[in-house]
């Protein structure tokens, strides 16, 4: 006759957890879902550390508003430029807006934009020496996917050389575009 076998008991740890420490399990649990994977109080961290860093050097708070104040006239003096009909000065350090089209307005603008923003991001994210190892390459990552999104080349109507060929090809790059939609909703 087979003997009965009580089941294991639970680990002493898993029994061990606070309500407290359940609830945050639970809560990292679902934001990892949303986020992908990532530990987002690992990166609320990250910045934090950032921030306060920061806070503490008020040479590097004037240095970054300095920065972005000259990045600002700078930009204005390009707008100026362009609307006057005047070539650029100089050809885009971003091989990504090297094209022709993106040198016609209101692209160039765009692609100008984009680097002044990514120039001086990467200047305020260098700005401060880090408590805790590791948190630098959480912002630096953090930065790298923000500026990725607003990048203008990721977008329809402000990249010409997509609206180019969404001309040429009557849309139908869009259409096979489509099709992978609901794989990318799905994971």
């Amino acid at each position: 006759m087979p003997s009965f076998i009580p089941p294991a008991p639970p680990p002493p740890e898993a029994s061990a957890l606070s309500p407290s420490s359940e609830l945050l399990h639970a809560v990292r649990s679902q934001l990892s879902k949303v986020s992908g994977g990532l530990a987002s109080d690992d990166y609320l961290r990250a910045w934090w550390d950032w921030w306060v860093r920061l806070a503490m050097r008020p040479d590097q708070q004037l240095a970054l508003a300095t920065s972005a104040m000259a990045k600002a006239a700078e930009s204005w003096q390009f707008i100026q430029q362009q609307l006057s009909g005047a070539p650029a000065a100089e050809a885009p350090s971003d091989k990504r807006f090297a094209g022709a089209a993106w040198q016609q307005w209101p692209f160039n603008l765009y692609a100008h934009a984009y680097g002044q923003i990514a120039d001086w991001s990467a200047r305020g994210a260098g700005a401060c020496q880090w408590h805790r190892p590791g948190n630098q390459q959480r912002l630096q990552f953090l930065l790298r996917q923000a500026l990725a999104a607003a990048n203008p080349a990721h977008y329809l109507l402000t990249n010409p050389e997509l609206l180019e060929l969404t001309r040429a090809e009557a849309g139908a790059n869009l259409l096979r575009g489509a099709q992978y939609w609901p794989r990318m909703r799905c994971g």
